[in-house]
């Protein structure tokens, strides 16, 4: 290199970043020389360069530091973390290019300013021995000295550009490794994602299938009680069929009750009826009449509930009501009965059921008009209530009139003498 005839004052590099170059003792070179100046800039710009470089150095440092401690995390929280791994490969990708761009930008300089160095110290040569003379050859060796200097520093920022390419390139595979195994995890959650789907799918089809299932089998269910129900009503209807000794206990005029129904007649309607009777006919044999009024009753009771009972419902099923209207009550079947047991006994079932409904009716056929106090009406609606009851029994109920059969006292109650016969009633 040719000698320089001016003397320049040294320069080292520092890197505390303090001041806006990052080299505290980069000192302007006073010189005249368009040459100069353009030489000064263009190692200004190289400092500037390699201060960047080094600033970007440090970041990527933090930031490699700071992908470790993420990545640390990531595997405890993999899923939680790919969303953060994502926004900091992000930010890594962008400060990434900015330092390659930056790395692109000193390697352009270094290539480029030995060049021009070579160029300015040929030309500053010449025009420092035409305007120094050949005695200023010690400012030359002080200006090839700083010139050393530069290159030495340039040297070193462009090893540390390369050590910080490095780094980046191994923060770049371990984000690439990063990357693929999050791609690995998306897989393995789509994966976890499908079967869970298919799982739940699943679940609705078993419980779908476990509706289907209890709604069949509580209408056949359901099914079962009614055909059970119907059964054993019919099996219950055959039973009692003219059985006295087979009692339905959800009936409430079953025998027991219609008994029952019979002693609170002579302790309430009987008694008053006497008192009334007493005052009015006091020389008349009151229980007699009393007793006949009960045997009268129920003998009609008795007629009006089976004498030609299933011949009239099964004439009144056959043949429509304006015949039986017009041509009654002469006209009847010329055919016998029909109706099978089955049909009988669900004929006296209903009638059974419908006779409490229909007590008002008969009361007014079997009481007399001609009844004189309030007391002996009730009388007569109660011996209609009690007879009628028992007349529709299957098998009917029996009253014993006959005097002067041996007292039982199962069944009848000792009214003002005691004694082993019947003698009244």
């Amino acid at each position: 290199m040719a000698k320089r005839g001016r003397q320049a004052q040294s320069n080292q590099l520092s890197w505390d970043g303090d001041q806006e170059a990052g080299f505290p003792g980069d000192q302007k070179v006073e010189t005249g020389l368009q040459s100069d100046f353009l030489y000064d800039v263009d190692v200004k710009n190289v400092k500037l360069a390699a201060y960047r470089l080094y600033n970007s150095s440090k970041q990527l440092e933090k930031l490699q530091s700071d992908i470790v401690r993420k990545q640390n995390k990531l595997n405890r929280d993999k899923t939680y973390k790919s969303k953060r791994l994502e926004k900091h490969q992000g930010n890594y990708k962008d400060e990434l290019k900015e330092a390659e761009d930056r790395v692109i930008e000193i390697s352009k300089l270094l290539h480029r300013v030995p060049k021009e160095v070579k160029i300015l110290d040929r030309h500053q040569s010449v025009r420092l021995e035409k305007r120094f003379g050949r005695d200023n050859e010690h400012s030359t060796t002080d200006r090839s000295w700083e010139d050393k200097g530069w290159r030495q520093k340039l040297q070193k920022a462009k090893e540390d550009s390369d050590n910080n390419l490095a780094k980046s390139n191994s923060l770049q595979d371990q984000i690439n490794g990063l990357i693929r195994e999050n791609d690995e995890l998306k897989k393995d959650k789509a994966k976890f994602q499908k079967a869970l789907a298919e799982r739940e799918q699943q679940i609705k089809d078993l419980q779908s299938e476990t509706a289907r299932l209890l709604r069949n089998y509580n209408q056949e269910r359901a099914e079962k009680d009614d055909a059970l129900t119907r059964l054993s009503a019919v099996a219950s209807s055959k039973i009692r069929d003219n059985n006295p000794n087979i009692a339905d206990l959800s009936d409430v005029n079953r025998p027991t009750k219609i008994a029952e129904k019979m002693s609170e007649l002579y302790d309430n309607e009987w008694t008053d009826a006497f008192d009334s009777l007493e005052k009015r006919h006091p020389d008349d044999n009151i229980v007699q009449k009393l007793v006949n009024i009960l045997k009268n009753i129920n003998e009609r009771c008795r007629g009006m509930a089976w004498q030609d009972f299933f011949q009239h419902v099964q004439t009144s099923i056959e043949l429509p009501v304006e015949v039986l209207q017009e041509f009654k009550p002469s006209t009847r079947p010329d055919h016998e009965i029909v109706l099978t047991k089955e049909m009988q006994q669900q004929i006296k079932e209903f009638r059974k059921l419908r006779a409490p409904t229909i007590l008002p009716i008969i009361q007014k056929a079997l009481v007399s008009k001609d009844v004189v106090s309030d007391e002996l009406t009730a009388y007569y609606n109660k011996c209609v209530d009690v007879c009628w009851l028992a007349a529709v029994q299957d098998p009917p109920l029996f009253m014993n009139f006959i005097p002067g059969e041996k007292f039982d006292t199962t069944l009848f109650k000792d009214y003002t003498t005691r004694g082993p016969y019947v003698e009244f009633l």
